[in-house]
């Protein structure tokens, strides 16, 4: 089956929640894609790689290449030196999951927020395999708060250089850097410029090659004319292993815009907030009422969420992060709300976390 046909299939009935999050397993997930080639990176003698403070895992499946953080159960980093070899293995299922969704389809429409209805999915990318990606419409997602900036998430943007070009292919590329466990000098997946870094993708769709960086970026405070504000998009100092996770798949997304004009013009709008930001018009922090409404309904702890998030605080939390914490509310409200569905015997799966 082709990718497009892979994006329709309806995964709901497969699908299991834990902490108010929907996923795949892996094994689900490798089962539906009949079980494509794939293996473990072994990164020196190991099968992780100590990144920013942290660990990463791959998975090299049909010739692509395809990154994870080690997380825990509620998507934050796990200090380096407290990874366990349990918490290795979680993270290699995971990431199992997310090639076979990001390589063939199965299970990518649980990436784009649209719960394994791969039907919906599909009717809302409204592509077929020939369509000219520069005149689609673009899925995007508001930034959260009082702002009406919206972003391409890359799940929507892989779907559609896929869907459009079966040969598409991306990589992190590599740089030389000192492996931590060894003090050797290997490739490591990001650059440092000075205090800081970025990372760099390598994206090939209809034969055309394209570079993008991306810095590392986070909420920080900057001063404006207005006084100091935390703004998102500013280079970050002592980054985490999610910051650099997050900032890859930004940059891919921005190289898929670049080179195929999925999505374009919302760059465009981006660009004229940033100017408006650093003048003071549009830099306040997002709204914080609605997800704290949220989660008095749903029972849950502003502390737990700040957790699953990765930040110390909700007013450290970008506009993404809280629109994406309002999504998981919410359907962990409707859950909750919804009549019980008539039980049916299942077969018990290994604790995979959610989908990063």
């Amino acid at each position: 089956m082709s990718f497009l046909e892979n994006l329709t299939l309806d995964t709901t009935r497969f699908m299991e929640t834990k902490n108010g999050m929907s996923y795949l397993s892996w094994a689900v997930a490798v089962s539906l894609a009949k079980s494509p080639k794939h293996t473990p990176v072994m990164f020196g003698h190991q099968p992780y790689r100590r990144l920013f403070k942290g660990a990463v895992v791959a998975i090299d499946m049909l010739e692509q290449r395809i990154w994870l953080p080690v997380l825990d159960d509620r998507n934050n980093p796990i200090a380096a030196e407290n990874v366990t070899s349990r918490d290795v293995s979680d993270a290699l299922q995971r990431c199992r999951a997310k090639a076979v969704a990001m390589i063939t389809g199965i299970g990518m429409s649980i990436y784009a927020g649209f719960d394994g209805n791969g039907g919906k999915f599909v009717a809302e990318l409204g592509l077929t395999a020939e369509s000219d990606l520069a005149n689609v419409k673009a899925i995007t997602s508001k930034k959260g708060g009082n702002s009406s900036a919206e972003y391409l998430d890359w799940a929507s943007a892989l779907s559609a250089v896929k869907a459009t070009d079966e040969a598409f292919r991306w990589e992190v590329v590599e740089y030389p850097g000192v492996d931590f466990e060894t003090g050797e000098v290997v490739d490591m997946p990001y650059l440092k410029t000075n205090d800081t870094a970025m990372v760099c993708v390598r994206v090939v769709y209809k034969g055309r090659e394209h570079l993008e960086w991306l810095p590392i970026m986070g909420v920080l405070p900057v001063k404006t004319k207005h006084g100091e504000k935390k703004m998102d998009h500013q280079p970050l100092i002592n980054p985490n292993v999610f910051d650099w996770n997050r900032s890859v798949m930004r940059c891919l997304t921005k190289a898929i815009s670049v080179v195929s004009g999925y999505g374009l013009s919302i760059y465009a709008g981006e660009d004229l907030l940033t100017k408006d930001e650093a003048g003071g018009a549009d830099s306040t922090p997002p709204d914080l009422t609605e997800v704290r409404e949220l989660l008095k309904e749903t029972g849950k702890t502003e502390t737990a969420m700040c957790e699953w998030l990765g930040v110390q605080s909700l007013e450290d939390a970008d506009r993404e992060a809280i629109t994406k914490a309002e999504d998981v509310l919410r359907k962990a409200l409707e859950k909750a709300k919804a009549p019980p569905a008539p039980s049916t015997p299942k077969q018990k799966q290994t604790a995979d976390a959610w989908p990063a």
